[in-house]
């Protein structure tokens, strides 16, 4: 398969949702190492965008790829300590109450908007260099 025919299958919807969600995860190791790791997500949406045809659907991929993995991350998280507790507190600050789950959903979003529009970018980026449409 020549990579003309693979922006032609239908499957690269899941494909660019895989790599995306995959690179997402892997990327956010670095948040261990780096506090900035989230800029990181631009590029995993990034790199699964670049794989997909349809600009709406690379955007959808980008998107759900990144909350996705950062969902995963927050699940890991509420088990290893107090997340919701945390959220709490951030939400209080804000002037919001005991709304701790807004903050978690607002992170959610943020992530995945960062994810989509790198998916955008990338679809776009990739039907300059091999002109599809």
């Amino acid at each position: 398969m020549n990579i003309s025919e693979f922006f032609e299958s239908k499957q690269n919807f899941l494909v660019g949702f895989i790599v995306t969600l995959g690179l997402g995860l892997l990327l956010q190791l670095f948040g261990f190492i780096w506090a900035y790791a989230w800029i990181l997500m631009v590029v995993a949406g990034f790199m699964g965008g670049f794989l997909i045809k349809a600009s709406g659907l690379g955007f959808l991929a980008g998107f759900l790829g990144i909350i996705s993995g950062w969902l995963i991350y927050f699940i890991i998280l509420m088990f290893q300590g107090p997340f919701f507790e945390f959220a709490t507190l951030i939400a209080n600050v804000l002037g919001l109450g005991d709304l701790g789950i807004v903050i978690i959903i607002l992170a959610l979003l943020v992530g995945g908007l960062i994810g989509g529009f790198g998916a955008l970018n990338g679809h776009f980026i990739a039907s300059i260099i091999y002109k599809k449409e």
